[in-house]
């Protein structure tokens, strides 16, 4: 299938990931080309479940339920993960200690997950699933690419407000190395699928004449990626901006975005928008219920828009 090519109504939606690089078309519909050469080329379901056999075709009628318990049992796996790890740190997560708090067999547990790697990259897959969504949203925004992007970035933030994160950790080779390959695969699966979401909106941009198209839409997801992760590893190590409260270097690393934006000439410039009103309407009109829960917009709480 061509880059270009649609996707038929018949593909499913892994098919449709796999067949192009990842945009937005329209205010309400997301689609997914992959693209001919990047630096991810990866596809994803969660949780990803085996395909039923021909002899097993049989039982396809009771397979949901039987997905549904699985998939069930592994989120509340992965819960008592992020708590041994919140409350032991990384060398403290083991499968003796996950097997301390579930009320079913080891067996059982090494069905779902064959070792502790396993449970560290099928963690790390979690919290990528569990973001992908504010990141779509923010993806569908109604206005011009870099306030799409902006919009999309947001999701992170509003997130992580949501949902707090106690333990972070980085997976290295060796633990990558380790897992089974059912759950490396689905941790580059969805890190595909979540840098597609940027790269798209970047591939947009460029197609509108907004980006100057001298670096890859590849290129500029992962810089701003970068920029984001490394400033926050930065700043919650005592590196930089020492003194400044997490919530509050939030309003810092957006400047350092809109800093990062402008010097790839990515219209509209900074100077030339007011990008904190338009912070404010993605967050009335994207994130309005998180907004009102935070209590992000003073303006919002009370208030029925």
């Amino acid at each position: 299938m061509l880059a270009n090519d649609k996707p038929s109504a018949t593909e499913s939606r892994r098919d449709r990931v796999k067949s192009g690089n990842m945009g937005v078309d329209g205010a309400s519909t997301l689609t997914f080309r992959q693209p001919e050469t990047g630096l991810f080329h990866y596809t994803f379901v969660y949780p990803p479940a085996p395909r039923p056999s021909v002899t097993k075709l049989s039982s396809a009628a009771v397979a949901p339920r039987k997905q549904s318990h699985i998939a069930e049992r592994e989120t509340e796996i992965l819960r008592i993960a992020g708590d041994i790890l919140a409350e032991h740190g990384l060398e403290g997560l083991t499968m003796e200690r996950i097997l301390e708090r579930v009320d079913f067999s080891k067996g059982t547990l090494y069905n779902h997950f064959t070792c502790r790697e396993d449970l560290l990259v099928a963690f790390h897959t979690k919290c990528f699933a569990d973001h992908l969504a504010f990141f779509a949203r923010g993806a569908l925004f109604r206005g011009r690419a870099r306030e799409r992007y902006m919009a999309a970035g947001m999701g992170h933030e509003i997130k992580c407000r949501l949902d707090p994160q106690p333990f972070r950790f980085d997976l290295t080779e060796d633990i990558l190395g380790a897992a089974s390959e059912r759950w490396r695969d689905a941790f580059f699966e969805m890190h595909r699928e979540t840098m597609g979401i940027f790269v798209g909106i970047a591939r947009d941009a460029i197609a509108s004449g907004d980006l100057p198209a001298r670096h890859s839409p590849e290129f500029v997801a992962s810089t701003t990626w970068a920029l984001c992760i490394g400033a926050d590893a930065l700043h919650e190590g005592g590196m930089i901006f020492r003194g400044v409260a997490s919530a509050d270097f939030a309003a810092v690393r957006r400047q350092m975005v809109l800093a990062l934006e402008d010097g790839f000439e990515w219209r509209p410039l900074s100077r030339e928008h007011d990008y904190e009103a338009v912070r404010l309407r993605i967050l009335r009109e994207v994130y309005g219920h998180e907004a009102r829960q935070l209590g992000l917009l003073a303006e919002l709480q009370g208030a029925g828009s």
